[in-house]
């Protein structure tokens, strides 16, 4: 199994200085390699019909290119898993004053609530931050998510869009979900939601 997964929403906690108040992990799941080729050539075609040269990128994209890509997505047999996380429902200080160690322990949750269906996984995470950053991540997934009796996770990579555009469905997917969540607009999740694995309400 292939996971490309982003985020929406950002990892503070300073409520009134700009921080949201919710947050969004989105796992997009493909089974099959094949399907990401078709997935891949699907995207080329949207940015060559759409004359659209910069990333697929939820918050930066018009409505119109939202539309197209998100229905051109739902078409395809993809899954997707989430966790959305009211923030303000984090209690302990630790992770309200650790960015790194909330977005761990978010990822964490999400990957191992999955009802049995990760199994020998590649994921695939939006590329940001640093070189520690992004080992410093894969070695605590690997280690929290895998047990003796069950490898969930057999890689974790970090690729931008670029490198591999599948990233920019995660991305789409996550800002679509916390549209919803975040102001009740589902015209976008709409489009998607038969899609759904799950999508978890962290309390």
């Amino acid at each position: 199994m292939l996971i490309f997964m982003d985020e929406s929403g950002d990892t503070g906690f300073k409520f009134g200085e700009g921080s949201s108040a919710y947050f969004v992990i989105m796992l997009v799941m493909i089974n099959n390699v094949k399907i990401t080729e078709q997935v891949s050539q699907d995207i080329d075609q949207i940015r060559t019909d759409l004359h659209w040269a910069k990333e697929f990128h939820f918050n930066k994209c018009p409505d119109r290119v939202r539309t197209v890509f998100l229905q051109t997505m739902a078409r395809h047999p993809l899954k997707f898993r989430a966790i959305v996380v009211p923030k303000a429902r984090i209690y302990t200080d630790f992770l309200r004053h650790n960015n790194q160690a909330f977005y761990q322990y978010m990822t964490r949750l999400v990957l191992e609530h999955d009802n049995g269906m990760f199994e020998q996984a590649k994921l695939f995470i939006d590329k940001r931050g640093n070189k520690i950053w992004h080992n410093e991540l894969a070695t605590y997934l690997r280690k929290m998510v895998n047990t003796e009796n069950r490898r969930r996770l057999i890689a974790v990579r970090h690729k931008d869009w670029k490198e591999n555009p599948l990233i920019q469905v995660a991305d789409m997917y996550s800002g679509a979900l916390y549209r919803w969540a975040t102001h009740g607009h589902r015209e976008f999740y709409r489009i998607i939601e038969h899609q759904k694995d799950d999508v978890w309400y962290f309390r």
